[in-house]
């Protein structure tokens, strides 16, 4: 699913280059004045909140879905055709703010490795020599067999409750059974304020320039 992404302010230009996306799937072209803020990202789309976000929608092989299942966003993606769509965040839903709103506490008795396999910790659990069973920002386990080890760690270690929040709250998502690697095609969103979002773009922009030589 190929999608060229464009917010407003610094990403808008009234007379913008259009970069042919069946040979440039990346959208560079370093010959153009505009390329100069460019960002790229793999599986990861970082949003500003209260602003329009532009995207145009396209495919190279067969009918996808773009789909940001909590923003309610849904739109086909079809081969030969480019789509455009609009939305917007609300201002109030940074990515850090929501994960504050879905931290909750979870019985360990009751915990199950399956609906929780995406949650991360917002603190220690140690056991009772002090180890660390489940560290601040790390999960139950990749695994069906880790996670059921670690819960009972943490049980045995006479932990009632661990407080876990999303990893991420917001992903987007193909929403159509378009092929064997279907289930692949997801990536994290993350929403800033304006502000936050300015600050992430001049810091990436203050990273080591990647040269793709001729790989594109």
């Amino acid at each position: 699913m190929g999608l060229s992404l464009s917010g407003a302010g610094r990403h808008i230009r009234p007379n913008r280059c259009e970069v042919d996306y069946r040979h440039k799937p990346l959208g560079l072209d370093e010959s153009s004045p505009g390329a100069a803020d460019d960002i790229y990202t793999i599986n990861e789309m970082h949003l500003p909140t209260g602003r329009d976000i532009y995207v145009r929608l396209t495919s190279k092989d067969v009918i996808h879905s773009f789909a940001i299942p909590t923003m309610r966003v849904k739109q086909d993606a079809i081969p030969g055709m480019e789509i455009p769509i609009w939305f917007e965040v609300k201002e109030e839903a940074t990515t850090e703010t929501l994960k504050a709103q879905m931290t909750k506490d979870y019985d360990t008795a009751k915990a199950d490795w399956y609906r929780l396999r995406h949650h991360v910790s917002v603190e220690d659990y140690r056991d009772k020599s002090g180890q660390v069973i489940l560290a601040k920002g790390g999960d139950l386990g990749a695994t069906h067999e880790d996670g059921t080890k670690k819960i009972k760690a943490l049980q045995d270690a006479g932990v009632a409750t661990i407080k876990l929040q999303p990893r991420n709250p917001l992903e987007v998502v193909c929403a159509q059974l378009c092929g064997n690697s279907h289930f692949k095609m997801k990536a994290q969103i993350i929403t800033h304020t304006a502000a936050g979002f300015d600050k992430w773009i001049e810091e990436q922009n203050k990273e080591e320039e990647v040269d793709f030589g001729d790989q594109f």
